[in-house]
């Protein structure tokens, strides 16, 4: 029997894109889990604020004592999320696997049609710094901040506006860091190079031999999903041609042709690049 939910219907609906975002890392070649529920975990307690377990004050400012059992309150949370999507959504059968790595390839046939090159660049620690632990330490601190520039700002008839917010929460953030621990920037650095890594497999892909093998098989189906949907949104009729060195036939060059509606698949293997082209 699966556990009796701890959540609330709100926060069922609040994880729900959450849900979608586990299934397709399912299938992810460069999964990093440790980021994600991180991510998970910070972006829930911005929704839904720890409460205060029973051994500390229901209000007022937190000693440091409390502030410990806070960041364990917020560390069993977090266990409780991981195990809900690994209770949930973990075990996976071998058919739902091969539609789940179909549905990968098809995702990244979509992605690199409907999305520009974005420029990346790497997380600075303190921006690292502020997604591990904003609810844990640096909130606090920015709340208390923001309170205190907003009221003398209405004294002289002003507001305060968002890029001063934004300001604000850099500096507080900044100077939290800057006092903190050697294990506490260790951990920040490691986030760092686990999310780079995890951006360069994704921009490499990381294909191999037997991927463009296993791919290739599959290519009616997803081909088939996608002009399928094309279709259905435009009205209009589509057909692909495709061609290139395949692995079953030493590298000699296959063609195909697919289209929709009433897909047909049609090759012509054996040919030369100049054919082709």
């Amino acid at each position: 029997m699966a556990p009796r939910k701890w959540s609330t219907p709100e926060q069922e609906a609040w994880l729900r894109p959450w849900y979608e975002k586990y299934r397709a890392k399912q299938s992810d070649r460069a999964k990093n889990w440790a980021n994600f529920f991180t991510d998970l975990l910070g972006e829930w307690l911005d929704v839904f604020p720890e409460p205060r377990p029973a051994t500390v004050p229901p209000i007022g400012p937190l000693t440091r004592d409390e502030l410990v059992i806070m960041d364990q309150a917020e560390a069993e949370r977090k266990k409780k999320l991981e195990n809900r999507f690994k209770n949930s959504l973990g075990s996976t059968k071998t058919g739902r696997q091969a539609k789940a790595e179909a549905t990968n390839v098809f995702n990244a046939v979509l992605k690199s049609v409907t999305e520009c090159e974005k420029p990346t660049r790497s997380l600075q620690e303190v921006e690292a710094y502020s997604k591990l632990y904003y609810q844990r330490r640096v909130k606090v601190m920015v709340d208390n901040r923001l309170k205190a520039e907003a009221e003398a700002l209405q004294a002289e008839n002003k507001v305060l506006t968002n890029g001063m917010r934004v300001a604000i929460a850099k500096k507080e953030a900044a100077n939290l860091y800057e006092g903190e621990t050697n294990e506490v920037k260790a951990e920040v650095r490691k986030y760092i190079e686990d999310a780079k890594m995890h951006r360069d497999n994704e921009k490499e892909g990381m294909w191999s031999e037997d991927d463009y093998g296993r791919n290739i098989e599959k290519l009616a189906a997803m081909v088939n999903k996608f002009l399928t949907g094309l279709a259905d949104a435009t009205g209009f009729s589509f057909s692909l041609l495709a061609g290139g060195p395949s692995p079953e036939l030493g590298g000699l060059i296959d063609v195909y042709r697919l289209s929709h509606p009433c897909l047909s698949v049609a090759f012509s293997t054996h040919l030369g690049y100049e054919v082709f082209i």
